[in-house]
């Protein structure tokens, strides 16, 4: 049934011809409860000792994350004016978190902020032990603290506004958070920028480049992970599954195929591997990159610059 909270209710037996009980409405919209239960006790009776509207939106925002502004007036007798206005001192007092959308919803600022803290310590450890990898998997970082997609969507969005964390495809990390080569991944790190920029477009696949390294006595795991590394930061780029070339061989040939074209207006498949000194193994998937990139354009077997 609908109520509102201070209503005064009666029980009646199924026949309706007795009164059983009665009493006041505490929560309109509680969640169901454990029967005779200390915690439902407790939790009722602080219900019943709330006096002011502000002990009740405390309550309220205790059992819930979130709740729509509009649902307040099931609790408070305030008129919509002065709840307006009540809302907007509780924000800028720093009380509350307004969140954006259609309801407006509010949360308890303490709340947020815990939750927040928690996510920056999960980041913070995830950074100490992987300091290569770009960030935490967003789903598992929701999956850790327990939260409902909706509620850690908000939170998210929060914090990147705030420039608190950052959004990497499906990873996050902590907005100051910079992958950092030391020791022995330095040198790995070097020795593979060195082995693709000399091998130019004709680059070693990773199992190349595990088996070429790990000949300097550094483990398959390290090279793997400081691989992985170099291809989140952009520095090799992946052209199609296997291939990878160093950002600085791929300007280097951005540039000679779009001097091409300016002169020629066409290219082939035949004519970029002269142009490149390369085999169809790299030319056609490095093409169809540059198709999926918007520098060129496949018009049957020729590429043409893409219009600005």
């Amino acid at each position: 049934i609908l109520t509102f909270r201070d209503d005064r209710f009666i029980l009646r037996d199924s026949s309706a011809e007795h009164t059983v009980g009665g009493g006041r409405v505490l929560n309109p919209f509680a969640d169901r409860h454990k029967r005779m239960s200390e915690d439902t006790i407790d939790r009722l009776e602080r219900w019943a000792q709330a006096q002011s509207d502000l002990d009740v939106l405390q309550l309220i925002l205790d059992d819930h994350f979130s709740i729509p502004v509009d649902f307040l007036h099931y609790y408070c007798s305030i008129s919509e004016k002065l709840l307006t206005s009540w809302i907007s001192d509780l924000i800028q007092s720093g009380d509350i978190v307004q969140w954006l959308g259609n309801p407006t919803e509010i949360s308890s600022s303490n709340r947020v902020k815990s939750i927040e803290l928690k996510l920056e310590q999960l980041l913070n450890d995830y950074h100490q032990n992987k300091p290569l990898d770009i960030g935490l998997n967003i789903a598992q970082a929701r999956e850790k603290l327990c939260l409902s997609e909706s509620i850690f969507d908000k939170l998210i969005q929060r914090m990147v506004n705030q420039k608190k964390v950052e959004k990497v495809g499906n990873q996050l990390r902590l907005f100051a958070h910079q992958i950092a080569f030391h020791g022995d991944k330095a040198a790995i790190k070097n020795e593979i920028e060195d082995l693709f920029q000399r091998s130019g477009i004709n680059s070693p696949s990773l199992s190349d480049t595990v088996m070429y390294l790990t000949n300097y006595d550094y483990t398959e795991s390290s090279v793997r992970e400081t691989f992985s590394a170099l291809v989140n930061l952009g520095q090799l780029i992946k052209i199609e599954d296997g291939i990878f070339i160093h950002c600085s061989i791929f300007d280097q040939i951005k540039f000679l195929i779009k001097e091409y074209l300016e002169k020629n207006q066409t290219l082939t498949v035949a004519e970029f591997r002269e142009l490149v000194q390369t085999s169809r193994k790299y030319a056609v998937p490095f093409l169809e990159y540059c198709d999926r990139q918007g520098i060129t354009v496949r018009d049957g077997n020729y590429r043409k610059l893409r219009a600005k």
